[in-house]
């Protein structure tokens, strides 16, 4: 097992997991730039020696805000069903609770667990991380999620990467399967200009 601590954070790659089972294919999608701001557009009071050294630097949008766990949900699409236990959001849905936000095209939401299982185009965003992914399950009050076909950004730890699943076990693990991390800018990613979505 490959376990690397970044300022805090574990992070786990399991090698059973990291050959592709059954003669599969690992996906060759280049990491992707979530956050990733060149150094012109950097402010100039975060532009330290390793931002200039890699002319540029992760951004976390939501950098200052803080997790309330016990904020309430808040939910909008563009379609939905509710039977008062489990919502059904489709179309750009969107979940916020105190600092933690889920965006995919539809989702299911299980009110008293505050579990959601989001499919296509997934965004997992709250201060210090962003994810994006095709699929997850998510709980709202802890923060741990299991994301398939994951990009990631690390903010903090200046981290980007890929997996075919990601799960986050609490605030501080992560574990890697089938996937790729690294501290290089993305513009070293691919050999030439960063890959964003």
């Amino acid at each position: 097992m490959v376990c690397a601590l970044l300022a805090g954070l574990s992070i786990r790659a399991l090698p059973a997991l990291a050959q592709p089972q059954n003669n599969a294919q690992l996906s060759h999608e280049p990491i992707v730039a979530l956050d990733w701001q060149p150094l012109n557009l950097v402010p100039p009071d975060q532009r330290d020696d390793n931002c200039k050294l890699c002319q540029g630097r992760y951004i976390d949008p939501l950098a200052g805000e803080v997790i309330n766990p016990d904020a309430p949900v808040n939910a909008s699409a563009s379609g939905g069903t509710s039977d008062g236990a489990v919502l059904e959001l489709s179309g750009a849905a969107v979940l916020e609770k105190g600092g933690r936000r889920l965006t995919a095209n539809d989702m299911t939401y299980d009110r008293e667990g505050q579990r959601v299982e989001a499919r296509g185009d997934i965004v997992m965003r709250e201060p210090g991380f962003v994810i994006k992914g095709e699929r997850a399950s998510y709980n709202m009050a802890n923060g741990t999620a299991s994301i398939e076909q994951a990009h990631f950004t690390l903010h903090e730890e200046g981290v980007t990467g890929s997996a075919a699943r990601l799960d986050r076990d609490d605030t501080t693990s992560l574990r890697i399967q089938q996937g790729a991390l690294t501290y290089c800018p993305p513009t070293t990613l691919s050999g030439t200009s960063p890959v964003t979505r």
